[in-house]
C-alpha cells in the first residue's frame, strides 16, 4: 500500500509543483515524517509495552509508514480538489488526446526518471564492483573488504548532505524556467539560470569545502562511539567533500537542462561520468598502494564529469549569456579562503578547549566569515536573498555591495 500512496504522492506533488506551488509538497511531507514517527514508533511502543516480541514491534514501527504516506496523499488530494474547483470556475480546460499526453509523459518522463535516479544506480554499481575488486584484485576476504567499504560509507554518508538542500531549489526553477521557455524569452530564462547557479555555489562550495577540510574533526563529532572507524573514514570525507559540491552542480543542471526542453541529455552526462567513474575506481582500488581510497577518487572523477559536461551543455542550451563562470567563481573565491580560516581557527581552538567544543566553534566562525566575504564579493545578490525563505525580510538587514 504504502508503493501505491507513494506514487500517487509524487505524481499530485509534480502537478503542484508545476503549477509553481510548493505549499502542497512541503506540508504533505511535514504530514507523511509526522505519520511515520507519530504511529510508528508509538505504535510500536504500544505493543512491546502489551508483551509484543521484536518482529511485531518492527512490523507496527513499519506500518507508520504506510499510515504516513496514505495521510500525506489525502491531504494532496484534497488540495488538488479544492483548487481544481477554483480553476475549473475561472477557466475551463480542455486535455490534450490521451495518445499525446502518453507520448509527452514518455519521451519526457523516461529521461527525467533515469537522470533522477542516476545517484542511487551510480551508488549501487559503486558498492558491487569496490567489493568485488577488493577480494578478488587484493584478496581480501569478504569480512575484510566489507570492513573497508564500511570505512567508505561512513565518509558517504555525509556526502549525500550538500545536495539534499539544493533538490528543493532545482525543482522550484523548472516551473519558472519551462514557462519562460514557452514565451520565447530567452533573457528572461539566462537570467533565472544564472541565479540558480549562484545560490547553488552560495550554499553547495562552501558546505562541500567544510566537509573536506574539516572531515576529521565532523566525523569524531558524530561517532564518538567508534573512534578508530570514524579516523580511516576521514580521507574519504575529504575527497568526497569535494566531490558533493559536483553532485550539486550536477543536480542544479539537470534541471535546467530539463527546463530547457534538453532532458535527454542529462542521461547522456550520466552515463558518461558513470562509465568514468567504473574505469577509475577500478584502477584505482585494485592498486595495492591505494586500495579503498580510490573509491573515493573515484567518485570525485565520476562527478565532476558529469557536472562539467552538464555546465558546457547549459551553456549551449541558455546561450554564452548565461554567464557561468561569473555566477560560480566569487562563491569559490570567499570558499577558499572560508576553508584555510575553518582549518586554522581548529588547530588554534582544538589546543584550547575539547575538540568537540573547537569543532563547533570553528564551523560558526567559519559560517561567519563565509558570510562576511560573499557580502564582500558580490557571491550573493539582494534579487537572489529575496527567494529564499523570510528573503524579503532579511534583504533589510542585510548591507550588500
Amino acid at each position: 500500500p504504502a508503493v501505491v500512496c507513494v506514487c500517487l504522492t509524487s505524481a499530485v506533488r509534480g502537478y503542484t509543483q508545476g503549477m509553481n506551488e510548493m505549499t502542497p509538497t512541503a506540508v504533505s511531507q511535514v504530514i507523511e515524517s509526522a505519520g511515520k514517527l507519530g504511529i510508528g514508533l508509538g505504535l510500536c511502543a504500544f505493543l512491546l509495552s502489551r508483551g509484543a516480541n521484536s518482529a511485531e514491534g518492527a512490523a507496527a514501527a513499519i506500518f507508520g509508514v504506510t499510515v504516513g504516506a496514505a495521510l500525506a496523499l489525502a491531504f494532496l488530494l484534497l488540495v488538488l480538489v479544492l483548487r481544481d474547483r477554483r480553476v475549473m470556475v475561472a477557466r475551463p480546460d480542455t486535455p490534450a488526446p490521451r495518445r499525446e499526453i502518453l507520448h509527452q509523459l514518455v519521451s519526457g518522463g523516461v529521461p527525467i526518471t533515469i537522470a533522477a535516479v542516476g545517484m542511487s544506480l551510480i551508488t549501487l554499481v559503486d558498492q558491487a564492483l569496490v567489493l568485488y575488486t577488493l577480494q578478488h584484485s587484493l584478496h581480501h576476504t569478504s569480512a575484510q573488504a566489507v570492513e573497508l567499504y564500511g570505512q567508505y560509507t561512513f565518509g558517504m554518508t555525509l556526502f549525500v548532505l550538500p545536495s539534499s538542500f539544493i533538490i528543493p531549489l532545482s525543482v522550484s526553477l523548472m516551473p519558472t524556467l519551462s514557462a519562460e521557455r514557452a514565451k520565447g524569452n530567452l533573457a528572461a530564462q539566462q537570467h533565472h539560470i544564472r541565479m540558480a547557479l549562484r545560490l547553488t555555489a552560495l550554499f553547495a562550495f562552501p558546505m562541500g569545502a567544510g566537509l573536506s577540510v574539516m572531515a576529521g574533526p565532523i566525523l569524531s563529532l558524530l561517532y564518538p562511539a567508534v573512534p578508530d572507524t570514524a579516523a580511516a573514514a576521514t580521507p574519504h570525507l575529504q575527497v568526497l567533500g569535494i566531490a558533493s559540491c559536483c553532485v550539486c552542480l550536477m543536480t542544479i543542471t539537470n534541471g535546467i537542462l530539463q527546463a530547457c526542453g534538453r532532458e535527454r541529455w542529462p542521461v547522456w552526462t550520466l552515463l558518461s561520468g558513470g562509465v568514468v567513474k567504473v574505469v577509475a575506481t577500478a584502477l584505482l582500488v585494485s592498486n595495492p598502494h591505494i586500495s579503498i581510497a580510490g573509491a573515493a577518487w573515484g567518485t570525485l572523477l565520476g562527478y565532476a564529469v558529469i557536472a562539467a559536461l552538464n555546465l558546457l551543455c547549459v551553456r549551449r542550451a541558455a546561450g554564452r549569456g548565461v554567464g557561468i563562470v561569473s555566477a560560480l567563481w566569487r562563491s569559490a573565491a570567499a570558499t577558499l579562503v572560508m576553508a584555510m580560516f575553518a582549518r586554522g581557527s581548529y588547530a588554534f581552538l582544538a589546543a584550547k578547549m575539547e575538540p568537540a567544543l573547537a569543532t563547533l566553534l570553528a564551523i560558526a566562525l567559519a559560517v561567519v566569515v563565509y558570510g562576511i566575504l560573499a557580502l564582500a564579493v558580490g557571491a550573493v545578490r539582494k534579487e537572489d536573498v529575496k527567494h529564499l525563505p523570510f528573503g524579503r525580510k532579511l534583504t533589510k538587514f542585510v548591507p550588500f555591495s
